[in-house]
Order: structure tokens, then C-alpha cells, then sequence
């Protein structure tokens, strides 16, 4: 072989291990920072968390005043971990809600002759009282309805993102949701986010244009849950960032618009997922999975969505789809999925592949129909 050729192809090899060395450097130092900057809060939370799992003691209350955490407190999980034997109670676990029953009725008290004088001065004997007759058994305890989805479990170091209003910019924090994601009255989701500075904007002009906008500063978050019904699913998320921005603009209302470009990316971040589910997992029934992990040193999408409404109904057709570029990236993600959402009440069809070492391109997909959406995912 020509040695010059070879010398070439040395040194191109030799560039391509330094890039992927920089890469996996500089997504570590991004990592590094997240971790300085919310270990401490985020290993503290989880222990609290863990802690009133076992004990079934809830970590915080929800304010009447959303977003004021200064006025979190802890309080008593609505199933305590023990009942009480006499109101028929057995305990319940986290989440569901105590049974109770009738207390036991006791038996009449006994009655009895006092000793009472006798000749001489001295007291006479006296006749025994009867002895009472024993409690009655507590009540068997009847299993009481939840009546409904269970509240969030909700904290961190100030209002939580979504109770901010369409305007806000705020500095380092953390916040923390657990939640039911599924409506059947246990809580099986869990989030945690942070960042050092992240600010938002969106405005809409009577239903006909509108906008949205967002950054975010050395950040991280992760999410996990666990749904069982007649079928089961479960999935985890993480992404971590130096830097990510987003910027959306809407021909109809934000919810259900007619028309949405949106134009997103990226820097020095790097996020893995899995999520599976099969049969009926209490919120979605069919099929799906997905999973991935990658790392890049900048990334940028767009993506469009169209919603079509069928006249005289209250329900409509949804596309969405968008592109994804990354530079310097490694890591591969791929899914699909085909499934009913109950709490939705939309039929899904859609798919995920990107594979960034090889193509450095991704594209995601998903259509729908069913109930129009009342609030925006």
C-alpha cells in the first residue's frame, strides 16, 4: 500500500477518535455540573420520598395557593400504614384511601350490694357485684371509594413552572411532581426537574396567532412510572444540558391549532429513555415500546403539526412530525406505537428513528384522532 495513503487514512482515523473523545468529555463536564448543582436536593428528595413510601406518610402537601411552596406541610397519607383494630380498619397502602368500620359496643356494667353495718358497730358482709359483660368486635370495615384520580404530590424551592402564568424568567431551582397518571386513584408517576436560569413566554391574539418560547440553562430532569391494568408498562427517562431553547408559533388557538411550525435544539446535552407497554396498562391499551441514549455536542429540530377538526363534533385529526440534525452525536433511539389513550380519548399511530453516529438525522412521526385535546401536552 501506498505509505502516503496510509499516513491519510492514520490521521483521518485519528481525528475521528479525537472528536468522539471531545464529545464524551464535554457531555461528562455537562453532567458533572448538573450533579453539583442538584445532587444534594435531588438524593434528599428521593430519600423523603422513600421514606413515606414505606411508612405511608406523604412528603408534602399541596397549598390552596398553587405554587406557593412556603406553605408546604407535611401531613398523614390518606391510607395510614396501620388501622385501627377497634373502628375495623386494617390499613391500606400509600395512596388508597382507609377502610373504616362500626366500633364495637360494650356489655352493660355489673351491679352489686355495698358492705353495710352490722350489729355491734361492725360491718356486715356484702353481696358481690356482677362482673360487666365484654366489648362487642369491631366492625368488619367496608372499603371506601376513592372517588377519583389522587392528588399530586408536589415541591421544590419555589412555584412550579406550570403555575407561573404565560410570563416568567427565574433562577436556580428544582421541583418535584408524584403523580397518577392514569386516573385510578394511586399515584405511579414520579418527575423531577432543575435548572440554574430558565425563563418562558406565550401569548395567543384572540384565537388566531399565537406564540411560544422557552430556554433553559444547565439543566436536567427524569421521570419514571409504572401503570398495571389488564396488560402492563413502564418507562424512565433522563436528559441532561448545558443549554436548550424552543420557539413555536401557532395559526388558531394553542390547544387545537389549525396550523404549528415549531423550531427547537440544543447544546452539549445528552438523554436516554426506554418505555414499553403491552394489553392495557390502566391508561393506554395496545402496543408499544421505545428506547434510546445519545449524546451530542449541538442538535437542532423542526417539526409541524396540523389538527382538522370533523364539523359538528367534538372530535378531530392530528399530524405531527418533525426532523432532527445533530452534529457530533452519538447514540441510536428508535420506537413505535399503536394504542388507544383513555384519558385522551384519541387513537395513536406513530413511530421514532434516529440513528446520529450513522446518519445524523432523525425523523418522529404520530397521528391521531379521537376527542379534541382541552389542554396542550
Amino acid at each position: 500500500m501506498d505509505p502516503n495513503k496510509r499516513l491519510r487514512r492514520s490521521g483521518a482515523t485519528g481525528t475521528a477518535m479525537t472528536e468522539n473523545v471531545l464529545v464524551v468529555s464535554l457531555v461528562a463536564i455537562g453532567v458533572l455540573a448538573c450533579v453539583a448543582l442538584f445532587g444534594r436536593q435531588i438524593s434528599n428528595l428521593f430519600v423523603r420520598s422513600t421514606n413515606a413510601l414505606n411508612s405511608g406518610t406523604v412528603v408534602a402537601a399541596v397549598t390552596t395557593q398553587p405554587g406557593n411552596y412556603t406553605e408546604i406541610s407535611g401531613a398523614s397519607s390518606a391510607g395510614s400504614s396501620a388501622g385501627s383494630p377497634q373502628a375495623g380498619g386494617d390499613g391500606q397502602p400509600f395512596g388508597v384511601q382507609p377502610r373504616t368500620g362500626s366500633p364495637g359496643v360494650r356489655g352493660p356494667g355489673g351491679t352489686g350490694t355495698g358492705p353495710g353495718p352490722g350489729p355491734g358497730g361492725r360491718s356486715g358482709p356484702g353481696t358481690p357485684g356482677t362482673p360487666g359483660g365484654p366489648g362487642g368486635p369491631g366492625g368488619p370495615g367496608t372499603p371506601t371509594p376513592t372517588g377519583g384520580p389522587a392528588d399530586p404530590i408536589r415541591g421544590g424551592n419555589g412555584p412550579r413552572d406550570a403555575d407561573r402564568g404565560p410570563h416568567y424568567a427565574r433562577g436556580p431551582h428544582y421541583e418535584y411532581e408524584v403523580s397518577d397518571s392514569d386516573g385510578d386513584g394511586t399515584r405511579d408517576t414520579a418527575s423531577v426537574r432543575g435548572s440554574v436560569a430558565r425563563a418562558h413566554s406565550e401569548a395567543n391574539a384572540g384565537g388566531i396567532i399565537g406564540y411560544e418560547a422557552d430556554g433553559e440553562f444547565v439543566y436536567g430532569e427524569g421521570t419514571a412510572y409504572a401503570r398495571g391494568g389488564y396488560g402492563a408498562g413502564a418507562g424512565a427517562s433522563g436528559a441532561a444540558g448545558v443549554g436548550r431553547g424552543r420557539v413555536a408559533v401557532n395559526l388558531g388557538d394553542q390547544v387545537n391549532p389549525l396550523a404549528r411550525v415549531e423550531g427547537s435544539g440544543s447544546v452539549l446535552s445528552a438523554d436516554a429513555q426506554a418505555d414499553a407497554f403491552v394489553g392495557d396498562d390502566g391508561r393506554r391499551v395496545g402496543i408499544g415500546a421505545r428506547a434510546g441514549a445519545q449524546a451530542r455536542v449541538a442538535e437542532g429540530r423542526v417539526g409541524t403539526e396540523y389538527n382538522i377538526p370533523i364539523p359538528f363534533t367534538n372530535q378531530s385529526i392530528r399530524y405531527r412530525a418533525g426532523v432532527t440534525g445533530t452534529a457530533l452525536g452519538v447514540g441510536a433511539a428508535a420506537g413505535g406505537a399503536a394504542y388507544y389513550d383513555r384519558q385522551e380519548g384519541r387513537f395513536h399511530l406513530g413511530g421514532l428513528l434516529d440513528i446520529e453516529a450513522i446518519l445524523g438525522v432523525g425523523i418522529d412521526a404520530d397521528f391521531s384522532f379521537g376527542r379534541r385535546p382541552t389542554a396542550r401536552e
